[in-house]
């Protein structure tokens, strides 16, 4: 459908109304530590016993012998780098075999940027 000749003009003469508002904040998000947080460890805490089933249903479901501590069951990350859309199409890939091979849910961690995170 052809577009009318005043389109254009409508667009062009729109008036946007926008307000600028300073906000100062008092208490930063910023923690200062060389350690994790509560939140974080609590976390880790939750997962690590996901991880370790995962890791035995990986394994063959037999199960972890009982005195292996849930600590020692590894932390595994998966990364993704930037580079635009190829990056796009093999982090995408990478994601769909973990999940057909069963070891994504072992994943503790999942990170990527630019072109690997769209």
């Amino acid at each position: 459908m052809p577009r009318s000749s005043s389109e254009p003009d409508r667009f062009l003469n729109t008036i946007v109304n926008a307000t600028i508002a300073k906000a100062f904040v008092t208490s930063p998000d910023l923690r200062l530590s060389c350690d994790l947080s509560e939140e974080e460890n609590n976390f880790l805490d939750r997962r690590r016993v996901r991880v370790k089933e995962a890791l035995e249903t990986y394994l063959g479901g037999e199960p972890a012998p009982r005195h292996v501590d849930e600590a020692e069951v590894p932390r595994v990350a998966v990364l993704g780098s930037g580079g635009g859309f190829r990056a796009m199409v093999a982090f995408s890939s990478v994601l769909k075999t973990l999940h057909e091979t069963g070891v994504f849910p072992c994943v503790t961690y999942l990170a990527s940027l630019s072109g690997s995170s769209w």
